[in-house]
């Protein structure tokens, strides 16, 4: 399990960005247009469907439904994180068509995968996320990408200069509840900027 945090101060000149609005995760609350929204970029295989089904967790009511193995609880545990979330993953629109439905969301923006250069996915979120504003990456490869990137991940992620941080969970595990306690503590500290 790996969480980095990466702080990168706003400035207060920076020219305000404009995004399509998105539908926010916890359910029947509506979104405050003056707070700054923290995005969460997440990926499904490895993350919020563990490679394994037999490896220890924290959660126990795991089902493999349309051929995903999910928790519904864990799924409570990220619908409590008050993110507004795109998907950044290889199932790409099928997230929306298949599994959304399967969590109980509904759809969500879907970053399209790139040709790629140094990883689609960072190529595509350096390119997409509006600099200057705070967002969580959760994807099982992140850890193994920045090893074999050796600093290129970081170089290019500083580039947004904002306050970042990055869950690289164990692919046999998925998302665990020191997880969601870590993205809680990074919304709390950079939603109110």
């Amino acid at each position: 399990m790996s969480i980095s945090v990466l702080d990168r101060p706003t400035r207060p000149d920076a020219e305000p960005h404009l995004r399509t609005p998105s539908t926010r995760v916890r359910r029947g609350t509506p979104p405050q247009a003056a707070e700054p929204r923290v995005r969460a970029y997440l990926d499904v295989d490895g993350v919020l469907s563990p490679m394994h089904q037999h490896q220890p967790s924290p959660y126990t009511d795991w089902r493999d439904s349309e051929g995903t193995f999910w928790s519904p609880s864990m799924i409570r545990d990220f619908d409590a994180v008050d993110v507004d979330v795109s998907w950044l993953t290889t199932h790409l629109d099928q997230a929306n068509l298949i599994l959304a439905p399967l969590f109980g969301w509904s759809p969500r923006p879907v970053l399209p995968r790139t040709r790629e250069r140094i990883w689609w996915k960072i190529d595509v979120l350096s390119v997409t996320h509006p600099p200057h504003e705070p967002f969580i990456w959760i994807d099982d490869e992140i850890d193994a990408r920045r090893q074999a990137l050796h600093g290129t991940l970081e170089t290019i992620l500083s580039r947004l200069s904002c306050p970042q941080l990055l869950v690289s969970p164990d692919p046999h595990v998925g998302l665990t509840p020191d997880h969601f306690s870590e993205m809680d503590e990074f919304v709390q500290r950079y939603a109110q900027r």
